[in-house]
């Protein structure tokens, strides 16, 4: 589990993000009409967020008691040709102002520094083995829980028909979109790499080096 990297004088002006999440998912309601297939996926990748517990509904009580800092992700879709598994992937923009004089969620955030090691600097040190091993990490940023604390700023608008009253969900999870997403991954990698010395040294020591 691991906080938001909020920088030290964080003092929110999100403004209204409710309105430009909704706005987005309007946006999205009206290419649905036109690309049945679309809507059927994208349903599918979010109805697994919440059947995987990477996002929750949001109560009624605790929505009339949100703190004014929560922020709301407006979210779209990426199409990826070549993947075997999902062809369209839901993207949250955390980049996204309700207003000129607003600022976004990143904005707010610290990127955090780029700890893994250069992809030809790898390459190199593979040459030093007589076998090397490739791995995937599967949703590798759901894996890691974002503080309760900090949840408020993932907030999501959703529902799957025009005619339905508006949902509002928060994500549990690393989420990309928000800039520091990547570091936090690699970042919480590392740590259990770290956590993990003592009972296999060995194994460790090998990613260890990698991260």
């Amino acid at each position: 589990m691991v906080n938001l990297p909020f920088k030290s004088d964080f003092n929110p002006r999100f403004g209204n993000s409710f309105r430009v999440a909704f706005n987005r998912l309007q946006s999205m309601e009206k290419r649905f009409l036109h690309d049945s297939e679309l809507k059927t996926q994208y349903v599918r990748f979010l109805n697994e967020y919440i059947s995987l517990g990477h996002m929750e509904e949001i109560s009624s009580k605790e929505i009339n008691n949100l703190a004014i800092n929560s922020y709301y992700l407006p979210h779209h879709a990426v199409f990826k040709a070549d993947s075997s598994t999902t062809k369209v992937r839901v993207v949250f923009d955390g980049s996204a102002k309700s207003s000129s004089d607003s600022n976004s969620l990143n904005e707010y955030l610290f990127v955090g520094p780029d700890i893994q090691r250069y992809i030809f600097t790898i390459c190199l040190r593979s040459r030093h083995h007589t076998y090397t091993m490739s791995a995937d990490i599967e949703k590798m940023y759901r894996q890691i829980w974002i503080s309760p604390n900090h949840t408020n700023f993932q907030g999501v608008l959703w529902r799957e028909k025009p005619e339905s009253s508006i949902k509002q969900y928060r994500l549990l999870t690393v989420t990309y979109g928000t800039s520091a997403a990547s570091f936090l991954a690699k970042r919480a990698l590392k740590q259990l790499t770290l956590d993990s010395a003592k009972t296999h040294p060995r194994v460790s020591s090998i990613i260890f080096s990698d991260l």
